[in-house]
């Protein structure tokens, strides 16, 4: 019986591609939407003093931002995360496809 699997290594290429071709094809729409106004919130910008109820809403991420932020502030971190988290999804995905998939095909091969 052969393996119908595609190696994970050149899955996650694959998602990378796929991410790199539709951003030359779709382009860049960061900061279209909501990105912005996160990432004034984040920087600390969008006013004079952080709301209280921020820091709670978002006690997840909210440290990792705004550290980031002071790090390195010309840096966009949430659009790089957001891109960051996209590509682990997909990554993801493809792994988890070829394997139901070819999990998928070795059962037809057995009936």
């Amino acid at each position: 019986m052969s393996n119908h699997r595609i190696s994970t290594p050149i899955l996650w290429l694959a998602a990378l591609v796929l991410q790199l071709v539709l951003l030359a094809v779709l382009g860049y729409h960061y900061q279209t939407s909501d990105e912005g106004t996160w990432e004034l919130l984040f920087r600390g910008l969008m006013y004079l003093e952080q709301p209280s109820h921020f820091q709670n809403s978002f006690i997840a991420y909210y440290a990792l931002f705004k550290g980031l932020y002071q790090w390195a502030p010309g840096i966009p971190w949430f659009g790089l995360i957001m891109w960051l988290l996209n590509y682990l999804f997909m990554g993801t995905l493809f792994v988890a496809l070829n394997q139901a998939l070819a999990h998928l095909a070795l059962r037809r091969k057995l009936v």
